[in-house]
């Protein structure tokens, strides 16, 4: 067996496993699409709320500054400025918009929190991102010391990890489905939204049709 023939018999073998591969991840794709569909369906049957959050930032020490909160017909149940113990920074401010002269004729975080607690107790409530914004809230919450609690009864879903699980874009450095924006979810779904971008309502409603595209996958595709 010449060594041309060795190089060729090699060449076919990496080509077959390379399809094989292929093929085993678009399965695995395929199985998680419908998972995320599955999913999406059984979260509807809820009846969950939909909420959003705009914050003084990222960090350990930041707090909510906006929240909107809508049943799954886009019946909005509260939408509203919250003035902060600290300043927004101007870096935060460049993406919201929102401004220290905007809130600071606004509710307090205490100031709200009981109505928070009647609207989310109890309820199944989806967030894009719902590991950062439940952060925020318990921090908001800590700002107030121990005068405040929030419902321990409310289920959070995660709407960017089930997209993420929808789309089926792997991540190989993070060994897990890509994460998107929620912005580039709506590119992604074909949802044409106009408003605000980066302000609370906006991204709630964005992120509740976000979770109606999954569900209705295979209705659409049927069309």
């Amino acid at each position: 067996m010449n060594s041309l023939l060795i190089y060729g018999i090699l060449i076919l073998l990496w080509f077959l496993y390379v399809l094989q591969k292929k093929l085993r991840q678009r399965k695995i794709i395929k199985t998680h699409l419908q998972d995320a569909v599955k999913e999406a369906k059984e979260i509807l049957r809820t009846h969950p709320l939909f909420l959003d959050t705009e914050t003084t930032g990222i960090g350990d020490n930041d707090e909510i500054i906006e929240i909107s909160i809508i049943d799954k017909n886009e019946r909005i149940l509260i939408d509203t400025l919250i003035k902060p113990k600290k300043k927004i920074p101007k870096e935060s401010t460049n993406i919201h918009n929102i401004t220290n002269s905007d809130v600071k004729n606004s509710p307090t975080f205490f100031e709200i929190i009981n109505r928070l607690n009647s609207i989310l107790n109890n309820r199944v409530v989806c967030v894009y991102n719902a590991d950062f914004d439940c952060r925020l809230l318990r921090q908001s919450a800590i700002k107030w010391r121990e005068n405040i609690s929030l419902p321990n009864k409310t289920r959070f879903f995660c709407i960017m990890k089930l997209f993420a699980k929808y789309s089926g874009e792997w991540d190989n450095y993070h060994n897990h489905f890509k994460w998107h924006k929620l912005e580039d979810a709506l590119k992604i779904c074909g949802i044409h939204m106009r408003g605000n971008s980066h302000r609370a309502l906006f991204d709630t409603i964005g992120a509740k049709r976000i979770l109606f595209h999954i569900a209705d996958h295979y209705v659409k595709k049927n069309r």
